[in-house]
């Protein structure tokens, strides 16, 4: 089969429609939701989109090229490349998704901590929060009873003798 016994207007909806991928694909590297080495992908295969369906003698001539006698083959090598490149981004959402779930789990546990240091704070406060209890036995150290062990004396409020 030859690619001339395309209908002129045919050609021109492929025209078309590799333009309006192209322009997508452009569009979305100018905005940044394409990253640098998705679009090194990306643009060739827009490119050659676009060079097919303008001159569609290159795909015989490719198809020469490599040996392929029967257009079928060629479509197949086709497909066979978009589903390395569909497995190459498969690869790459299952390692995203990944690291995803381990954020998540150390978000929760995070949360958990906070948590905790709230309900701390909160049974904390009161007319004596910010003191801390001394430890069992402890005696300040002052005149006269420096090193004595003496009975732990209760927490007094800050202007008691």
């Amino acid at each position: 089969m030859h690619l001339e016994s395309i209908q002129p207007s045919a050609r021109i909806f492929f025209g078309l429609c590799s333009l309006a991928l192209l322009a997508i694909i452009l569009s979305m590297i100018r905005k940044n939701a394409i990253k640098e080495k998705y679009a090194l992908l990306w643009l060739p295969l827009g490119f050659g989109f676009m060079a097919m369906s303008l001159f569609p003698d290159l795909l015989l001539e490719f198809s020469a090229r490599v040996h392929l006698h029967y257009m079928t083959v060629a479509v197949l090598v086709v497909i066979m490349v978009f589903t390395n490149i569909q497995l190459y981004f498969t690869i790459g959402m299952s390692q995203l998704r990944e690291d995803v779930k381990k954020l998540s789990q150390e978000i929760a546990l995070l949360r958990i901590k906070a948590d905790q240091a709230a309900t701390e704070t909160v049974h904390r406060s009161g007319p004596e929060a910010g003191r801390s209890d001394p430890a069992p036995g402890w005696v300040p150290a002052g005149p006269g009873i420096a090193g004595a062990a003496a009975a732990p004396r209760p927490n007094l409020p800050a202007n008691a003798p």
